[in-house]
């Protein structure tokens, strides 16, 4: 077991424009403040900086390009990483050689490579070039990357309240690697002694090893579930016949919903019309009004024309008093139009006209105004059949859909809901399905192949 460590010393957040650093010292430090105030983020940028592949975007880190991460190690050697906030590769500076160039170290761990972050941390804490088992059925192995530690060093907020094993992530996959990770940390002894198994002679074993595995973790999520199937059954089928009728009066409402919007839609259609009509009625008997008004100031000037012309009758014929012509040699008609018979006549055929054009204006008028009354009067009634319609819908009927909207959904997530736990006893049958053909496929049993480590003697400590 390795007695070599690393100890921060401060984390530099570098903009152009601003800064931001928080310095550790040896020993305890306690990172405290008011709730979404960047304590977990911290944690975050803490595992971005030891190898972890991005960074969780947050307005405040709009600022910043570049993080800074200063270390101790236990020789007492201080270092320091550079790491842009998008991510990448990192630069590593000796901070004991101030004349030194910085050193390019790649994010990615490739297996016996030195020339990444994660080959540099374990190398400074004293576990470079190990080897941990990755699956115990197969007996393969995969190189220790500092991840595989990370995890175990920076807890972060939903690993702490997440329920089982603190050790194990909680996929399946990689429940060996993790095991693996603390028996290497409790013993210092990796598994490069282990000798992976040819694969033929024992593949049927193999899988039927990986089938029991997955059947034991269905068993218990079964159990853990606490439903028998028979009762799932049924009450699949009362929620398809819930949902059945749900359907039923969601469509019924739906339909009374679209009939009445389609009503309510004509009635809006016929209000505007007659509207429009009225509209248009207003705008004639306005012109109309101005029209009556020219016609009787023509019927008066013609009236005044016909009265001047009979008095002009009635005046005595007398000689000229300027000249002395007589009557008979005056010649009235050269020098003005002097046939007042004929203008008398004229004014009284343009009057008559005139009257009649106002008579057939009034006449007019009058349909006018009885069709604006009659259009009035259908106006209320549409009007009234539009706020009914409009207030029915809105406070009754769309209620109503939206209650059967929201209760058809909530008995579509229950079906899919108890649908899930159904389908979990009908994996387990494929699954045991599979397992008598692979068992009727293996004539001859086949003792387990296992890796004695002394993993397995620890497996109860860490499991528990």
């Amino acid at each position: 077991m390795s007695d070599n460590y690393l100890q921060l010393r401060k984390i530099l957040f570098h903009g152009q424009t601003k800064e931001s650093v928080l310095s550790f010292s040896s020993g305890i430090n306690v990172i405290c403040g008011a709730s979404d105030t960047g304590k977990s983020f911290l944690a975050e940028t803490l595992d971005f900086m030891l190898g972890g592949t991005e960074l969780r975007e947050i307005t405040e880190l709009a600022a910043y390009a570049e993080i800074t991460l200063d270390f101790v190690t236990s020789d007492g050697r201080s270092w320091r990483l550079q790491r842009a906030v998008t991510g990448g590769n990192f630069k590593l500076t000796d901070l004991d050689e101030p004349d030194s160039e910085p050193i390019v170290l790649k994010q990615k761990y490739v297996r016996g490579k030195t020339d990444n972050i994660s080959s540099f941390l374990l190398e400074q804490i004293g576990l470079p070039n190990k080897e941990i088992l990755k699956s115990s059925t197969k007996a393969t192995t995969q190189g220790l990357s500092f991840r595989n530690l990370a995890r175990l060093a920076l807890v972060q907020e939903d690993e702490i309240q997440h329920k089982g094993s603190p050790f194990w992530s909680g996929q399946f996959t990689t429940k060996t690697a993790e095991l693996a990770t603390v028996k290497l940390l409790l013993t210092g002894v990796d598994d490069s002694a282990v000798v992976a198994v040819s694969g033929d002679g024992v593949s049927n074993t193999s899988q039927i090893m990986l089938i029991d595995e997955l059947i034991a973790e269905l068993s218990i999520e079964i159990k853990d579930m606490g439903e028998e199937r028979d009762d799932l059954a049924s009450q699949l089928t009362r929620l398809e016949q819930s949902i059945e009728s749900q359907r039923e009066s969601l469509t019924a409402a739906q339909q009374q919903l679209e009939q009445l919007l389609q009503q309510r839609g004509l009635a809006f259609d016929e209000r505007n019309k007659i509207q429009g009509r009225l509209d248009e009625i207003s705008e004639l008997l306005a012109r109309f009004t101005l029209l009556n008004e020219h016609y009787v100031i023509d019927i008066n000037r013609l009236k005044s024309i016909q009265e001047c012309g009979l008095l002009f009758m009635h005046i005595d014929v007398i000689p000229c008093p300027h000249c002395g012509a007589s009557p008979a040699h005056q010649h009235l008609e050269q020098i003005c139009d002097g046939d007042v018979d004929s203008i008398i006549t004229s004014a009284t055929a343009e009057m008559q006209k005139t009257e009649r054009l106002l008579a057939e204006l009034n006449c007019t008028v009058r349909d006018l105004v009885s069709e604006k009354q009659r259009l009035e009067k259908q106006y209320i009634v549409h009007e009234e059949d539009y706020l009914r319609l409009d207030k029915a819908i809105r406070e009754t009927i769309a209620p109503e859909v939206d209650s059967f909207r929201h209760s058809y959904a909530e008995l579509i997530d229950e079906r899919a809901s108890v649908q899930q736990s159904i389908d979990l006893f009908s994996r387990l049958d494929r699954l045991e399905s599979r397992k008598v053909a692979l068992q009727s496929d293996t004539p001859v049993k086949k003792e387990k192949v296992r890796c004695k480590t002394a993993f397995q003697s620890l497996l109860p400590i860490v499991c528990r």
